[in-house]
Formats: structure tokens, sequence, C-alpha cells
């Protein structure tokens, strides 16, 4: 008599890092036949964010998910910044999803293209100015101190080569306009106007504090055998709250079922040409909760994709502007689910 097929699943505490445990089933527990309920893993594409929610944030980015300490956001800017930001309660991560601009900020400037991630640090100020095409900004605020800390360096990221830091202001250059600042406390916003240009500076000494570098730097694990690696982790925080990785394609096995019991995980697939299974549209979001099992797609694709991974401690909440286009996912291939309702 054959053996019954059986089913490895992971169930880890702190993420990637801490206690890993197996559990063996006859059957595929990634799959859910209805949910009852708000507790439920979510999927939607931030390019859907309806105009009207643009429109309303005035400038400021939109906020999709967000929990104690952290929000994922969605800014569009089609022309130069009519104001700059300096956010005193969070580190930020841009991640320009489409487009081409200079940013401008109080360490200088930065020709910004798709694929850029920048850190900008908290209490930095920041604009768009000149706009090439125009730009499609995910914003990841925490309220901890984010390292650029690859794993595995220089192979995951070759910080030194390809990740750089704005260039100085012009010499010389002076604006005695009005300008205008938005500070950014929480939820809630300060405005500061001045008879001057307040990101102007001569010159910077020091560390870099604002740093770039694009996805196509960044490089997968590779792994032989059965797999099992986790991610390389891309920005790291010393109080493991909120941590990035990249989870573009690699040779491996596909992931094994996960339970992960200390954090949401918010998946955001940014380019292909492949599929990463049902995921198709960059700037596709599929968020799971902690707690509930899921099953990573196939991440060995002949033609490759990009995507990253964002692990937080966080109780994740939908925003309004993603609840209106968000629908309950399926937890094997990222899509949505059949029978779900938004």
């Amino acid at each position: 008599m054959p053996e019954p097929q059986t089913y490895i699943g992971a169930y880890t505490r702190d993420g990637f890092a801490g206690l890993r445990s197996s559990i063996v089933r006859q059957q595929y527990t990634a799959p859910f036949a209805k949910v009852n309920g708000g507790y439920a893993p979510r999927c939607f594409n931030l390019l859907d964010v309806q105009k009207a929610d643009i429109e309303q944030a005035e400038g400021l980015p939109v906020t999709l998910l967000e929990g104690d300490g952290i929000a994922l956001e969605v800014a569009h800017h089609d022309g130069p910044s009519k104001f700059a930001i300096r956010n005193v309660f969070a580190d930020e991560v841009h991640f320009i999803l489409q487009g081409s601009a200079r940013l401008e900020c109080d360490f200088g400037t930065l020709d910004v293209v798709s694929g850029d991630f920048i850190h900008i640090p908290r209490a930095v100020s920041y604009r768009f100015g000149e706009i090439e095409e125009p730009v499609v900004d995910v914003v990841i605020g925490v309220d901890s101190q984010l390292l650029l800390r690859p794993d595995n360096p220089p192979g995951t990221l070759n910080v030194v080569r390809d990740a750089d830091q704005p260039r100085p202001w012009d010499a010389g250059q002076v604006s005695l306009d009005e300008h205008r600042l938005v500070i950014r406390h929480g939820e809630q916003t300060t405005e500061y106007v001045f008879g001057y240009d307040p990101l102007l500076s001569v010159a910077s000494r020091g560390p870099a504090v604002v740093q770039r570098f694009n996805f196509a730097d960044v490089h997968a694990l590779m792994v032989d055998g059965d797999g099992g690696v986790p991610p390389a982790r891309i920005f790291d925080d010393p109080t493991t709250n909120h941590l990035i990785f990249n989870i573009s394609s690699r040779e491996s096995a596909r992931p094994p079922v996960h339970n992960n019991a200390d954090y949401d995980e918010i998946a955001i697939y940014t380019a292909g040409p492949d599929r990463w299974g049902a995921i198709t549209r960059p700037g596709a979001i599929g968020w799971v909760p902690k707690g509930i099992i899921h099953h990573g797609p196939e991440e060995d694709t002949p033609g490759g994709f990009k995507a990253f991974l964002i692990e937080t401690r966080a109780n994740l909440r939908l925003a309004p502007a993603a609840e209106r286009i968000a629908e309950t996912m399926e937890t094997g291939q990222y899509g949505p689910f059949a029978g779900g309702e938004r």
C-alpha cells in the first residue's frame, strides 16, 4: 500500500530569525473554503487607488495599510511638489514604482528612476523637483531607525559600489521666494512658511544620511537542494519591529507552507517579466496577517520577477483608500479568493 502524501509546514517565531518547527500533515493547509469575519488576508493594486483619494490627500501620500509605528502609503507626482515634507516621527523608505524625477532634500539632490529605493531618515526635509515622467512613489514609514544593512554583502547588495547619496546643491543657488514645509507628526501635519528655500545647503559632511540604490542591483540568495533558506534582508531595524526583504525570483524550491506567529507580511510585486503566482501587474500587494497560514508562490521562474517583503510586528489594518479596492486573498497563489467579499 503506497504511503499517503504528506505536506510539511513551518511554524516560526520572530519571523525568519527565531524558533522554527515543522508540522507534517496529510492535508494541504494553505487553502480555505470561507472566511467569516474581518481577520483575513487581502490583496489589491496600489495603482488602482481612486483619483478622489489622491486628490483629497492634496499632495501628501495616501495611506493604504497602517498599524502601530508603521504606514504603507502611495504618492503620485505629476509635477514639482508644492511643498517640502519633513516626517519627524518616522524613517521613510521610498520605492519609485514608476517614473523619473529629481528628488531634492537637505543634503542635496538625486535623480531618481523606476526601481530606485531611497532611504530618508526621520526629520530630513525633501520634495520632488523637476518631473521627467510622472512618478508613483511607494512610501514605507516606520517609527524605528531603519538601516541599509543587507544580508551577505556584497552578494545581496554592494552598498559601497551601488548605493549613492545626494549630490550637493549648485553653488550660489539662492531662492527668496515663499516656500512651504509640511511637518508630518503622526496623523497630523503642521505647515511652516518661509521667505527663503529651507532645503538649500552649501555642503554636507559626515556619513551618508540619505541613500539611494536600484532594485536591479539587489540580488537574491540562490539555494541548492530542497531550499528552505529565508530571503535576504535589505533593511534592518535594531528593534526588529519592521524589516524589509528581497523576495524576487531565485533558483530555489518553493517556500514552505508558513505560519508566521509574530509578523504581518506585506508582499509588493514591482516588475516582471514573469508572474509571481497569480500576480502579474506591478504595484500588486498581498497582505497576510500574522498567524494566518500561507504558501508563498514559486520563486524559480524562467524570466524572473522583482518583489520585496515588509515584515512588521504591528497589527495592520486597511486604511479607507485601500479598503475601497481590496479583495480577500487566497493564500496559495496570492490572487483574489473566488468566494471572498470586499
